[in-house]
């Protein structure tokens, strides 16, 4: 329950701290995707986050084994 409450009360002050840059950026992102430049970025950057964190996670795993053998 405590989890939740934190949880729930960091994203109400995030809202909070950037509804103004969404407000501002959000029909800057729109026009981005009915353009198609955003759906290129979107697969590009997903791909390279999926090898970065696959990357990380196996690295992160082979460390933790050397330490614990």
């Amino acid at each position: 329950m405590k989890r939740a409450i934190i949880a729930g009360l960091g994203l109400y002050l995030g809202w909070l701290e950037f509804s103004d840059d969404l407000a501002y950026g959000l029909p800057a992102w729109g026009q981005t995707i009915e353009s198609g430049y955003g759906w290129g970025q979107v697969v590009i950057l997903g791909f390279l986050g999926a090898i970065i964190f696959g990357t990380v996670a196996a690295f992160s795993y082979r460390f933790l084994n050397w330490i614990f053998e």
